[in-house]
């Protein structure tokens, strides 16, 4: 965490649950991570590599590929480190919460960021099948999670544009600033 929108995301919100006295746990699975398990501010932070499936990536394309690897590197690091979440916050980036949206055992909350389809377009090139695939793998741990959360209306309106959120209710949370950290910068008027 703390690289990236997501991971500066999870990095500030697991701490501000920490300490407001929760047992917060983020599992990290990625291609480029060691395994290991430390604490930042009261978070517990476990940081795994991804499952290695022989022939995946020569099977699915490699969007594809990726969402499906991590998303079954989190559920079974989450498995093997016993962890019995009251609730699992996830990302639609990279579908890493899909396993557990789908088998409904902990209740799933999506935050959109901004899922890779919005990246394609918005870089103004066409969806290749492999963006189409790993589209709908980031679309569907959205529409099996039990609630879905956005920092702005303009994503929500986006993603329903391009039919990727069902009608069901979308939670606006604004994401918070903390504005000691801007306390030294010159006001806007005298620069």
């Amino acid at each position: 965490s703390g690289t990236g929108g997501v991971g500066t995301y999870v990095e500030c919100m697991s701490r501000a649950l920490a300490d407001r006295g929760h047992e917060v746990h983020v599992v990290s699975c990625g291609p480029d991570r060691v395994a290991k398990d430390f604490e930042v501010g009261g978070v517990q932070i476990h940081h795994r590599p991804l499952v290695s499936i022989k022939g995946l990536r020569r099977l699915l394309p490699p969007a594809t590929a990726d969402r499906l690897l991590a998303a079954l590197s989190c559920w079974r690091e989450t498995r093997r480190l016993a962890l019995r979440p009251d609730i699992i916050e996830t990302p639609e980036w990279m579908a890493e919460g899909l396993f557990f949206a789908l088998l409904r055992r902990v209740p799933v909350v999506t935050q959109l960021h901004t899922p890779h389809r919005l990246l394609v377009e918005y870089a103004g090139d066409s969806l290749s099948r492999d963006d189409r695939m790993a589209d709908f793998l980031e679309r569907l741990t959205a529409r099996s999670s039990r609630g879905v959360t956005s920092p702005s209306q303009l994503l929500v309106d986006e993603l329903r544009n391009r039919g990727w959120l069902s009608a069901g209710e979308v939670e606006l949370i604004r994401l918070p600033v903390d504005p000691q950290l801007w306390a030294d910068v010159a006001p806007v008027e005298d620069t």
